[in-house]
């Protein structure tokens, strides 16, 4: 889902060489110019890779033909690199909606970004809000607290140990701020470090509320960090495995 160039599924493909039964449905959107899939246009290329254009709000998933025909034969497995925000949520109510129907999703796995994005309409997770008499409002703070998670990291310089906070620019020593004040007028409340940790942990309540969305609707899901932060500092998947599995 949130296919793009369908690059993600070329690479797995090419992972999972040996496995002469397996195909993929790319769900996208948007156009996209030089598609990965056009390597898998014909027989001899390899499995069926099948493109449909629409969104993801749009999608019922037993009705894909691949899936809806092969109900007893095939398992289905539901991967994302990075689906933005919402999107993530509206693959998780359409993998559960389809398990309901079909009862063949056997796994989600969805590489988590763009929590700044999330709309509390399309959340999947406000029982849980609910349930901790967290509001929409409260939902809104939240969301906003977890671009401090990313947003000065994409700014730093290497760390000595000194590094500054002022106006969101870090600098490697005090020393180096300059003289004139008004240049820097704004001072942080928080330090980097801190805003930080307080973004990673906004984004984990955003997370733990789909948690429990899934394992309450037939999954076991976790979370999972999958790369180092010196890749990707959006590092964390969601890995979910149906519970008839």
């Amino acid at each position: 889902m949130g296919a793009g160039r369908g690059q993600l599924s070329h690479e797995l493909h090419a992972c999972l060489k040996q496995e002469s039964s397996v195909n993929f449905a790319l769900i996208e959107r948007d156009h996209q110019r030089y598609r990965y899939d056009a390597h898998h246009r014909h027989e001899h290329q390899g499995p069926s890779f099948e493109r449909y254009r629409l969104d993801i709000r749009d999608l019922y998933l037993s009705e894909l033909p691949s899936i809806k025909n092969n109900q007893l034969e095939k398992h289905v497995v539901i991967i994302s690199k990075h689906l933005c925000g919402g999107a993530t949520d509206l693959a998780l109510r359409c993998a559960v909606d389809a398990q309901r129907n079909c009862h063949n999703i056997r796994a989600i796995i969805i590489a988590l970004c763009c929590h700044h994005r999330l709309l509390w309409n399309d959340y999947v997770g406000k029982e849980f809000f609910h349930r901790l008499n967290l509001t929409p409002k409260d939902f809104s703070l939240i969301r906003t607290l977890t671009s401090w998670c990313t947003s000065e990291n994409r700014h730093r310089m290497p760390n000595d140990g000194k590094r500054s906070t002022i106006d969101g620019i870090a600098l490697q020593s005090t020393s180096l701020i300059s003289k004139d004040r008004s240049t820097y007028s704004k001072q942080r409340l928080f330090s980097i470090e801190q805003q930080e940790k307080i973004g990673l942990k906004a984004k984990r309540i955003l997370d733990w509320g789909r948690i429990e969305y899934l394992n309450e609707n037939g999954f076991n899901a976790h979370l999972k960090v999958y790369v180092s932060k010196n890749i990707t500092l959006e590092n964390i998947a969601l890995i979910a495995t149906s519970m008839s599995t």
